[in-house]
């Protein structure tokens, strides 16, 4: 199965198992720094014991895919937010050929936002940056350039995306042609199909570059900024997350590279195999769906590591 059907697949039946009329739901519209209107989907803890959970999505996944993630979080105590950031799901300024951002946005005007809206809902509650794929790449730049903001971060399947870290020489091969394929039609059609190409959804031009520049070549930087100096000044806890059978996207080799490159972090880290947390396959999204005994795992390393301090 696709990614763009998994992902699909997930968000849609989290919509239908739970409906966005709950008292514990809300939709919430914020603003980003340059003024793009981004949406949060918005969990009320059950009670007022637990962290604030700011989760973000994978490449091309929208936030409604995290709602049953999120549900089962807030059903232990933590208020949890899910974000759409620019350009995805509910999100505005879908990309073209005319709307163009990457890395440097959602560092610098998303992530603050959602941040922000978090701290300031629940400002007793420690701040927990969950990101899946991607989106944990992301979370974790974040917090070495706002470790005032940040108290620890998880990290589901974040990899460091350098073709040569992806596994087996079949993997490796195949992520580079994916890279090359997605850049070389970024730069024809002004931005990257990968609505066409089983990967989600569009993206914006310069986030293509800076990604594909990552997996061709390793160089972890971005229009501004440099990823690995980010990463080196991560000081908070960092639980990070692998699956035995995510041997394409998440590889327990590039989970491992990407948490060497933070080298100041304490870190906690999982590879799982699927029976460990009950179920038959996981892959790189299994996790999000009917998976209580990893739900419960990871609210007590929440609990252990960081809502008791």
């Amino acid at each position: 199965m696709e990614i763009q059907e998994q992902a699909e697949d997930l968000a849609h039946r989290s919509a239908a198992e739970h409906p966005t009329g709950s008292d514990l739901y809300r939709s919430v519209s914020l603003r980003a720094g340059d003024g793009v209107r981004l949406s949060l989907n918005h969990i009320k803890p059950s009670d007022e014991n637990g962290g604030a959970v700011l989760i973000t999505p994978a490449m091309g996944a929208p936030a409604r895919a995290y709602r049953r993630l999120g549900r089962a979080l807030a059903a232990r105590g933590h208020a949890v937010g899910i974000l759409d950031p620019r350009g995805n799901g509910q999100s505005d300024q879908i990309p073209s050929h005319a709307v163009n951002f990457g890395v440097k946005e959602f560092l610098e005007q998303d992530w603050p936002a959602a941040v922000g809206w978090l701290r300031h809902a629940y400002p007793s509650r420690k701040l927990i940056l969950m990101g899946h794929s991607f989106g944990g790449q992301l979370n974790s730049a974040y917090a070495g350039n706002h470790p005032e903001e940040i108290d620890a971060l998880i990290n589901l399947c974040a990899v460091w995306i350098h073709f040569r870290e992806l596994g087996s020489l079949h993997h490796q091969l195949g992520g580079l042609f994916f890279y090359i394929l997605m850049r070389v039609s970024a730069e024809i059609l002004g931005y990257g199909p990968g609505d066409k190409l089983g990967w989600g959804s569009r993206f914006a031009k310069q986030h293509i570059r800076d990604w594909s520049s990552w997996g061709i070549v390793g160089r972890y930087t971005y229009r501004g900024g440099d990823m690995r100096a980010c990463l080196r000044c991560v000081h908070q806890p960092v639980l990070a997350v692998s699956f035995s059978d995510d041997t394409a996207l998440g590889p327990k080799k590039a989970c491992d590279r990407f948490c060497r490159e933070m080298s100041a972090a304490p870190i906690t880290r999982w590879h799982l195999r699927p029976e460990e947390i009950s179920k038959t396959k996981v892959g790189h999204f299994g996790a999000l769906k009917s998976a209580d005994a990893f739900w419960a795992k990871l609210d007590g390393w929440i609990r252990e590591t960081v809502a008791a301090g």
